[in-house]
């Protein structure tokens, strides 16, 4: 392997201002009531409802179809499939304003992965900090999901002191596979962030899905 190159999380995708510019400063915020409003919002934000799972379904399909070598751009929808704000970012990240958001509690925000990874530890950061009902995430012939939490203030702590054994874990696993010939660094590198969430969900009793699509 090139020196330096850990798999799966040497890049890091997402809607993302960095950890110092909204964990530290939401979590604060969070009401003590979050968890009961959010338990009251999400089943009206399910993405199978009608109406705004077609919304979200033709802006997802607009995200697929976005030239790869353009900045990262998120959509936020609330439950009746209003587009509150669409933003471009850089071609690895998205920063929002305090103003913007403010907007997140409760609501769905959907972005493109240009390197088709799934969703980033800031991507995780922002749905914990901020109170978004989900985020998403869509690249690669995958469609990338992770709802919050119940108590989303607990489930932060609970990834702050587990993630790092966990990315050291998943990365030798696939230099160990890389090495025997079972998959090639680019395989690696899309699937350390999926491992991660697919191992870190059920500890940490979040909802977490990656979905095939087919075409663009």
């Amino acid at each position: 392997m090139p020196k330096g190159i850990d798999p799966g999380f040497d890049y890091k995708p997402g809607a993302s201002q960095g950890r110092e510019g909204i964990v530290q400063t939401m979590l604060g915020r969070l009401p003590v009531e979050l968890r009961q409003s959010v338990a009251t919002t999400l089943p009206s934000m399910n993405p199978q409802k009608p109406g705004l799972a077609q919304i979200l379904a033709a802006k997802e399909q607009e995200l697929r179809r976005r030239d790869p070598r353009l900045p990262e751009l998120a959509y936020v929808l609330d439950e009746q499939g209003n587009v509150l704000l669409e933003k471009e970012g850089q071609n690895d990240r998205i920063t929002f304003t305090q103003a913007e958001l403010d907007l997140l509690t409760g609501k769905i925000l959907t972005h493109n992965h240009p390197s088709g990874r799934s969703l980033s530890e800031q991507d995780v950061d922002l749905l914990l900090a901020s109170g978004l009902a989900q985020i998403r995430a869509t690249g690669a012939g995958y469609d990338y999901s992770m709802d919050l939490p119940e108590n989303p203030i607990s489930t932060y702590f609970i990834i702050k002191g587990r993630i790092e054994a966990m990315k050291s874990e998943i990365g030798q696993q696939l230099r160990n596979q890389m090495n025997s010939g079972e998959i090639t660094l680019e395989e690696a590198n899309l699937l350390g962030l999926h491992l991660l969430w697919s191992r870190l969900s059920p500890v940490l009793k979040v909802t977490y899905r990656r979905e095939k699509f087919d075409g663009i």
